[in-house]
């Protein structure tokens, strides 16, 4: 039975700065205190590929998730939400062990600018199929749980939308939402740390690991990256139905590195970026209802080996407005 690990997570997410005019396009609902409460799933999976022999070629990284439910409120320019981890893991914790997370974020909207602050940390993952090289792992227990092993983002991303009256806290309906459809092109700029390491320990067990390749025997591998990803983002509205889509690609350049225990080596290029979310929600000026989606990667290759960590959430959300 996983033990619960309740991360209290402080989401400023939606400040807005009061404009000095309101435009027809959203409904402000501002001036009413609107309390909510969520469910959902959060999860970061990593994959690595690498030529680590004939038959391995990829590893898979896993951790466990709990379902978390959030509660919340926002008035004026003020959004706090509070998120806890249930006591139930979605997967065996014999296979995958016990996961723990953190996820903090900020953002605030400023005419047609809108910023967001996120860390998100990850302690506690799985080597999936290590059965395949490990003779003490089999069917019955095919992955090498490893507790102290984990990953850690610290991005700032901001929106420019092209309309300046595009509103993404219209677009998650607490304080606002969209009256009528719209579209705007935007351009991301982003800045982002992230790295995945063993804890102290390589992230490869000896059965893996190449003599002539050093990174084998990294015991961490990081990035520093700038960038910038331009995309476009549609609003739909059915009656008191809301639907949006954000989609956008780009690259950053990274200043990316590993780590062994005896020395770290580091590297300049570029990597591919992308941001994607989608909501649909029914919006009313007394409640709302909303299924959100977002998803993340984050990319590292360095000297023949390429990681990718892909985070991803959903959500179902509800409030009233008082």
């Amino acid at each position: 039975m996983n033990r619960l690990l309740v991360i209290g997570c402080i989401l400023l997410n939606s400040f807005g700065f009061a404009q000095e005019s309101v435009s027809t396009l959203v409904i402000d609902m501002r001036d009413s205190l609107t309390l909510y409460s969520d469910f959902g799933y959060s999860s970061a999976p990593i994959r690595i590929r690498y030529d680590f022999n004939e038959e391995i070629q990829r590893v898979h990284f896993r951790n466990n998730f709990s379902p978390s439910i959030g509660v919340g409120l926002a008035y004026k320019w003020f959004n706090l939400r509070l998120n806890f981890a249930l006591n139930n893991t979605k997967r065996a914790v014999s296979r995958y062990g016990n996961t723990r997370y953190v996820d903090i974020g900020a953002g605030f909207q400023i005419k047609q600018v809108y910023s967001e602050v996120g860390i998100t940390v990850y302690r506690g993952f799985a080597l999936e199929d290590a059965y395949r090289w490990n003779d003490t792992l089999n069917l019955l227990k095919p992955n090498l749980i490893l507790p102290n092993a984990g990953s850690f983002s610290l991005a700032i991303n901001t929106w420019v939308f092209q309309n300046k009256d595009f509103k993404m806290a219209a677009n998650y309906g607490r304080s606002s939402y969209f009256s009528k459809p719209v579209s705007t092109v935007y351009f991301k700029p982003t800045v982002a740390i992230h790295g995945f390491g063993g804890g102290g320990q390589e992230l490869f067990p000896e059965e893996l690991r190449d003599s002539s390749n050093s990174i084998t025997l990294a015991r961490n591998l990081t990035a520093l990256e700038a960038g910038l990803v331009p995309g476009y983002a549609k609003v739909w509205k059915y009656g008191a139905w809301q639907a949006s889509v954000f989609g956008g690609l780009g690259a950053v350049i990274q200043i990316k590195s590993f780590a062994t225990s005896e020395f770290s080596q580091g590297f300049l290029g570029l990597a591919p970026r992308y941001d994607l979310r989608m909501v649909v929600g029914h919006f009313t000026p007394k409640h709302f209802v909303t299924l959100t989606s977002e998803i993340d990667s984050r990319n590292i290759r360095i000297t023949g080996m390429s990681s990718r960590q892909v985070h991803y959430s959903i959500r179902l959300t509800g409030g009233i407005r008082l």
